[in-house]
């Protein structure tokens, strides 16, 4: 099987020169099949690996990159550390197996902090005592929120954190039934557009960015 690599946000054309690279040392007249381990199957991650597949396939018909829906970065990680997929899209901020190597960055995310009109939140530490929509364990939103929290001197029993499927998410911030929505995604996602469309949400700006990143660059 070929070395094992491991996407942390790469630039697609990055992973298609280094992938063919690594594949014109091979056996020319050889089929490789590689499984790719992504997100969930309404996530960003997997439609992207949906488009990178199709692409390579394209171009190289003896490739074939074999979709894998995952619960998120967690799981990615353990399928790279048990030789279980060949690739896996994550987010850079998070540590990745000794037995693999990360190609290149795929697209910048950000921090998005949604706090409803009406929950006072105007700063992290405002989410003190407040319901916190999170996406799903394992996630990589999931585990960088308890890093942003800690970093703000909170504590997981100073909030109630709900995780959720981001849809399901969407819809208890706009249903009132949560105060505050965390998401770690690419600028111009259309869910969170609208969320922000609705007049009745907003941003909460992320002070100490700057220090934060020296604890976890990306």
């Amino acid at each position: 099987m070929l070395k094992k690599l491991a996407f942390s946000l790469v630039i697609i054309s990055i992973i298609m020169v280094s992938l063919f690279t690594i594949l014109s040392l091979n056996n020319q007249s050889k089929t490789y099949n590689l499984t790719i381990a992504t997100g969930s199957t309404d996530g960003e991650y997997y439609s992207f690996a949906q488009a990178l597949s199709e692409v390579i396939y394209k171009n190289n018909h003896k490739i074939k990159i074999n979709i894998l829906e995952t619960e998120g970065a967690k799981q990615n990680i353990e399928l790279l550390k048990n030789n279980q997929a060949d690739l896996a899209l994550i987010q850079s901020d998070l540590s990745i197996p000794s037995n693999t190597k990360a190609v290149a960055f795929l697209f910048p995310e950000m921090f998005h902090l949604i706090a409803t009109d009406q929950s006072k939140i105007n700063k992290v530490s405002d989410l003190k005592g407040k319901r916190i929509a999170l996406m799903p364990e394992g996630s990589g939103s999931y585990n960088l929120f308890w890093l942003l929290s800690q970093h703000y001197g909170l504590k997981a029993d100073d909030f109630e954190v709900i995780a959720v499927p981001p849809e399901q998410a969407y819809t208890l911030l706009n249903q009132k039934k949560v105060d505050a929505l965390f998401r770690v995604i690419a600028l111009g996602n259309a869910g969170i557009n609208e969320l922000l469309k609705s007049g009745e949400n907003r941003l909460v700006p992320i002070e100490q960015a700057a220090a934060l990143q020296l604890f976890q660059p990306a």
